[in-house]
Formats: C-alpha cells, structure tokens, sequence
C-alpha cells in the first residue's frame, strides 16, 4: 500500500508533516491512517517518535498532521542500499 507524506504550515505558523494514503493504493485501509496516528500518538513522549496533532478527512482521503522532523525518511536514507551495522548503531543511539 502507498502513502505519501508533504511538509506543510499550519493555520499557528509552523511547518508540519501531512500522512495520507494514495487514492490509487490497490487495497485501501480506511481506518489504517487513524489506526497508525493513534499508535504514534501513545508513543509520542520518545523522541525519535513524531508528535500527531490531528487526525482528519478531506473530501474522502484520510490524512493526519504530525510534527515535523528534518532530515532523510527511512526511505531515502535506503535509496542506496542497505546501512553498515556501526551507521545502523548510531541511528538507534540518537
């Protein structure tokens, strides 16, 4: 299933992340992006774990509005193959 995911600036004046499911996933979830906004929001007191500030529906897509983080996604830092053990370490130690 694909998802996307876009920075945008909420109506408070700071840049946020914005999760929803493609419309063209072959099997859709309706409930997969409450269902995953709510998990990340009961761990959201570690810090590798993004804050989710709404949970919404626009026209039918499904969508939530979490907390920003800077850097490369999980995907893109893959794009090049897999990481070394010593740089996978560093990951989880930040």
């Amino acid at each position: 299933m694909q998802t996307g995911a876009w920075s945008g600036l909420e109506a408070v004046q700071r840049i946020v992340a914005i999760k929803a499911l493609h419309q063209s996933s072959s099997r859709p979830d309706p409930d997969r992006i409450r269902t995953e906004a709510q998990r990340a929001a009961k761990l959201s007191g570690h810090h590798h774990i993004v804050k989710v500030h709404v949970v919404d529906e626009y026209q039918g897509q499904r969508f939530f509005v979490m907390q920003y983080l800077e850097g490369k996604s999980l995907t893109r830092l893959l794009e090049s193959g897999p990481l070394t053990p010593a740089l996978a370490v560093q990951y989880v130690k930040t």
